[in-house]
């Protein structure tokens, strides 16, 4: 059984952090990946924009194939966010 790093670990060792997204499973970059572009999505409100450049892999596409209604972006932020360490501001 293999287990995933913690957030803090994943960032050392810049590996991806797999998570579950209501039953989806999915991997967020380390935070040490991620770069002002992606952040400045994200305090813009451009939500999907910032999931495409913070989800690693084919993450991203996996979402969008899985069709989540717009009322599903606040969970998808939460859980991404809580996936990588970080709190919401």
């Amino acid at each position: 059984m293999t287990t995933s790093p913690a957030p803090t670990a994943a960032d050392a060792l810049a590996e991806g952090i797999p998570f579950d997204f209501e039953g989806l499973a999915l991997t967020v970059k380390p935070t040490t990946e991620w770069g002002m572009r992606g952040l400045d999505r994200l305090e813009r409100g451009f939500i999907t924009s910032w999931l495409e450049l913070v989800l690693a892999g084919d993450s991203y596409k996996r979402l969008l194939a899985s069709d989540p209604k717009p009322d599903t972006l606040s969970r998808i932020v939460t859980a991404v966010q809580k996936a990588a360490g970080v709190s919401a501001q």
